[in-house]
């Protein structure tokens, strides 16, 4: 689990002489001092990119570099810098927004400018500018640039020459406003309004090259793609949100208004881009409406196609009325598309999935929800990118999660008034011509009640599915979880309506067996108990959340790890957490809060014509109970009154402990059996509650503290222990305020498998766990940690106890302590990057970034020091200005560590106001 970064502005902070210890070079490093000497930070120097006119920066003086968004864009979107990666070269292109003021102006801005820069693994071109002057229609040099998305081209194989020598191209779109007419209204041009503006970085025409209005590569003056539906009378309409379909893209991805880093550079077959504008001519209004233009491979050209595209036409109904709007974002898989739409027929709301050829032209559209039938009121939930799983997870077939209100099946009519069914559909692709097809005429219902028909009077079932479900994928990327909310009884008047935790599971087709759908999704079983009482609502589960080491169907950049960066002892099991009111005699009691944990173990179907099985390790009445909050100990308990409140255990964090590995034989027919041993697939739970010093809050001194836990699941699953990780006070200590910050835990899991891509079941070698935590009250935050080293199975007696398999103990008080000996003033924005055995830590601490690592040679829990102290190594030293914005971006990997870019924002002239680029590159 990797925390994302975002450009913040940094709080005013008078910095003493901080001291940090020696660098591996003896130097003395001085922060806020006169003498502020390189640290060891083991990537390159920063003024190998300070590629600006006088060296000093990456950007040019004079120029405010944008960190944030301030709503001057009707969408509201980030304009922060951002970086896109090639997933399979390892560059990147970083876009981002410079102002220049106005001479005399008292900060009125003069111009906004695009900037585009490559990184080729190594070394960064200079930044280039990048405006539109496209015939009549010329950019607005005051409008900001936003919603910038690039997509690389991988040609690799392609036997046309000039597709061939596209490979490591890419293309840029960003939306900005263009110049309404000089002197009023003219005939090619109304109003000024948002136009989709198209740029081309050609990798054979770079580096340092220039020809005409190409620079480094870059097309310099960008070219307008959307077409200008003028209103007569009124402005015209500006383009929304825009993105690419295409093969080139890694896993599923969202397209908004807004900035979309999405990974791509997968083999490229077909270019697609649309865009969503309404469609309005002369004095006729029509709707928002997707349109698309086809990019040609083959051609010689390296500017769009002709403007304006062809409008998308939704599955279930030809012509949209011109009142009705579609949606505004997307989500594509490769080169399919998602997007949802009112009918216009009875309210019906539908998404459509289109796939594009190479060419650009469209297969037949299909509905991704149930068939509008009669006077049916459908309404289906557009899904998300995580839960979108396809040919880049290597499936055969495209399986959609989603939820449907008044989904009817067989043709039934339904009444979407209170009923939200979870469902599932899988669409077969034929990856060559683009044909598409559906695995039978209606998607599987698969929450629990799924055998129940919605009736059009709405009396069928009451047990409405939560919209906030969840799937993962296992790492062999065979068997989709699924975990939602769902009433534990479909009567309309029950005598205790719950909403608990299920699970279901839907195994994949990965091969060119028959298996459909009908025989993929195993029945739904229940995880959290039902409350003994009569009292209804009493005891619903909320927070429900996968373990956080396992698939989604987004890449890397957009919160989910790739298949073969998952650690999963046990495939065929998923571990998830939850919170439920503890069971109390009326509804109108004191409830307290109680954190679980539940698993679902599969058996996946061998023959292709069955569907698996499930069943929940906890199985509901024989529930974990990792914390009450009303316990009086110290481990994880609130002494004193209950405590009702939600916000009492944050930072649940689950991992895979990896206890015991699979044993696999292969059979002499060549048939491959695995066998996982009792304990693998248990997890680790990290999570911050409330603690007391002196277990018992009536005692003298007593103090709350927040502390962070971990749980071990014990081997039987229904049973575990909680130990405190962060620091705690010795038993009868007086008020120390030992508080851990909330939402600033955070966990990396590390290993040596050379295999790992290949190993269906990885399991990890150690565990490290962050933190924030302040030592005393009104002491600033210091960055605390502790590491796991799993159990091995070649392990011999005597067995080593939980807590000794820490560094330090659990049995000793205090973590280890990795920010600055001095304490100063660290923010909750540090991040993690992994290579090997190796795990580096990002963080701002005293308005400057620090760099500290624990090495894969290293001995557990050994991290830079300096005469027995902490010795963070400085990343900004090239002056003493405070940092006052900063990005790490690591590279799509499963080691991203090697290649991390850190960009950061200075003033670098005392009383500035024009915050400059800096970047260094881990190596």
């Amino acid at each position: 689990m990797f925390r994302k970064i975002g450009f913040g502005a940094a709080a005013a902070l008078t910095v003493g002489m901080l001291a940090v210890g020696c660098s591996d070079d003896g130097d003395t490093i001085i922060l806020g001092g006169s003498d502020l000497r390189p640290g060891a930070f083991p990537g390159s120097q920063v003024d190998q990119n300070n590629l600006a006119a006088d060296g000093r920066a990456f950007t040019p003086r004079g120029q405010e570099v944008q960190t944030a968004d301030t709503g001057a864009h009707p969408n509201g979107t980030s304009r922060r810098p951002e970086i896109f990666w090639n997933v399979t070269t390892g560059e990147a292109i970083m876009l981002f927004v410079a102002e220049v003021k106005a001479t005399g102006g008292a900060g009125v801005t003069a111009e906004r400018i695009l900037y585009a820069s490559r990184f080729n693994g190594t070394s960064w071109s200079a930044p280039v500018q990048i405006r539109g002057r496209d015939g009549n229609t010329n950019e607005d040099p005051t409008a900001q640039p936003q919603g910038y998305k690039v997509l690389w081209l991988n040609t690799t194989g392609n036997t046309n020459a000039n597709a061939a020598a596209r490979n490591g191209d890419a293309i840029i779109l960003f939306s900005r406003g263009d110049l309404g007419p000089a002197g009023g209204v003219g005939t090619t041009d109304e109003t000024a309004n948002i136009r989709l503006w198209w740029a081309y970085f050609s990798r054979s025409a770079g580096p340092g090259a220039t020809t005409g209005a190409v620079v480094d590569g870059f097309m310099t003056e960008a070219k307008v793609v959307d077409d200008d539906n003028r209103v007569t009378g009124g402005a015209d309409p500006n383009v929304e949100s825009f993105g690419f379909a295409s093969s080139s893209h890694d896993r599923s991805h969202t397209y908004t208004a807004g900035v979309d880093a999405v990974d791509s550079g997968e083999v490229t077959n077909e270019v697609v881009v649309f865009y969503a504008k309404a469609q309005s001519s002369g004095a006729t209004a029509v709707g928002r409406r997707f349109k698309f233009l086809a990019f040609d491979l083959n051609g010689t050209s390296n500017n769009p196609p002709t403007t304006g595209g062809t409008v998308l036409v939704a599955a279930q109904i030809a012509s949209l009325p011109n009142t009705v709007a579609v949606d505004d974002g997307a989500v594509v898989h490769n080169n399919v598309m998602f997007w949802r739409t009112p009918t216009g027929t009875e309210n019906d709301v539908v998404v459509t999935a289109t796939v594009f050829s190479a060419a650009g032209v469209t297969a037949t559209p299909i509905s991704v929800g149930s068939t509008v039938v009669g006077t049916s009121t459908d309404t289906t939930a557009m899904p998300t990118a995580a839960n979108v799983y396809g040919n880049d997870h290597g499936l055969t077939s495209i399986y959609i999660f989603t939820t449907e209100e008044g989904f009817h099946g067989n043709g039934a009519v339904g009444n979407r008034a209170s009923q939200r069914t979870l469902i599932v559909r899988k669409l077969d692709i034929d990856q060559n011509t683009g044909a598409i097809a559906a695995d039978g005429a209606e998607p599987a219902r698969i929450d629990e009640f799924r055998a129940l028909v919605i009736a059009a009077d709405n009396t069928g079932t009451n047990a409405p599915v939560e919209a906030n479900f969840e799937t993962r994928m296992n790492r062999p990327g065979t068997l989709i979880f699924a975990v939602y909310r769902q009433n534990n009884t479909s009567t309309n008047t029950p005598a205790n309506r719950n909403l608990l935790a299920k699970g279901v599971v839907v195994q994949t087709r990965r091969d060119a067996t028959a298996r459909t759908l009908a025989n993929s999704v195993s029945a739904s079983v229940n995880a959290a108990a039902l409350p003994a009482s009569a009292a209804q609502a009493q005891a619903d589960v909320t927070n429900v959340a996968f373990q956080a080491d396992l698939a989604t169907g987004h890449a890397h950049s957009q919160g989910g790890l790739g298949l073969g960066c998952v650690f999963q002892s046990n495939p065929n099991r998923v571990n998830f957490t939850y919170r439920q009111r503890d069971d109390q005699a009326t509804a109108a009691a004191a409830e307290d809060l109680v954190l679980m944990v539940d698993g679902l173990l599969a058996t996946p179907d061998t023959t292709g014509s069955a569907a698996p099985t499930l069943a929940a390790i906890a199985g509901g009445t024989s529930r974990v109970i990792i914390v009450r909050v009303d316990q009086v100990d110290d481990a994880g308990g609130l002494g004193g009154a209950d405590h009702t409140a939600a916000a009492a255990i944050t930072d649940v964090i689950a991992v895979d402990m990896g206890d015991d590995t699979s044993t696999t034989t292969v059979s002499g027919t060549g048939v491959t059996t695995t066998t996982f041993q009792a304990q693998a697939g248990r997890v680790l739970v990290f999570y911050v509650t409330n603690a007391n010093n002196q277990d018992n809050l009536d005692a003298t001194n007593a103090f709350l503290e927040r502390r962070l836990f971990v749980f071990e699941q014990a081997a039987g699953n229904t049973t575990g222990t909680s130990t405190a990780v962060s620091s705690r006070p010795a038993a009868g200590n007086t008020q120390d305020h030992h508080q851990v910050l909330n939402n600033s835990v955070d966990v990396i899991q590390v290993e040596t498998n050379p295999n790992v891509a290949q190993d269906p079941s990885h399991r990890g070698t150690r565990i490290h766990v962050y933190w924030l935590e302040n030592a005393s009250r009104g002491a600033n935050n210091r960055l605390a940690t502790r590491s796991y080293e799993k159990p091995q199975t070649t392990q011999t007696a005597p067995a080593v106890a939980f807590a000794d398999r820490w560094t330090p103990a659990l049995t000793t008080i205090t973590p280890v302590f990795i920010d600055l000996p001095s304490n100063g003033a660290i923010s909750n924005d540090f991040e993690l990057a992994r290579n090997g055995l190796t795990v580096a830590v990002f963080f701002r601490e005293s308005e400057h970034l620090l760099y500290q690592e624990t090495s894969s040679t290293a001995a557990l829990g050994n991290y830079y020091t300096a005469n027995g102290l902490p010795s963070p190594q400085l990343i900004d030293n090239e002056s003493t200005e405070e940092v006052i914005a900063f990005l790490i971006k690591s590279p799509p990997r499963c080691d991203n560590l090697s290649r991390t870019i850190v960009i950061y924002v200075k003033r670098l002239d005392p009383g500035a106001n024009d915050p400059r680029v800096l970047i260094r590159v881990r190596n």
